[in-house]
């Protein structure tokens, strides 16, 4: 007797309608075709790859705002303290 099994992991996806020129869908419906790929499918790949692109946007730019903060702050002087101004409370 031969069993299989399959691992199955079910992903819910909101349906939303979107609205486009009829060439554009056309091409894309082409596009997906040759690709042998549905429509919803280069559309879910279009957006995880905008959201990625997005966030690694918005990253970098608050990288780079903590980056200029932190170059307005000095923790160093011209004038070097002695070992005793250092140590004093």
């Amino acid at each position: 007797m031969t069993v299989y099994t399959r691992k199955c992991t079910l992903i819910y996806m909101k349906n939303i309608t979107l609205s486009a020129q009829d060439e554009v869908i056309d091409e894309l419906r082409q596009l997906a075709q040759q690709k042998n790929v549905t429509v919803n499918e280069l559309f879910r790949r279009w957006a995880n790859e905008y959201v990625s692109r997005e966030k690694r946007i918005e990253h970098e730019r608050r990288l780079k705002a903590l980056q200029r903060s932190w170059e307005k702050i000095s923790f160093t002087s011209e004038r070097k303290y002695t070992r005793e101004e250092m140590n004093e409370r």
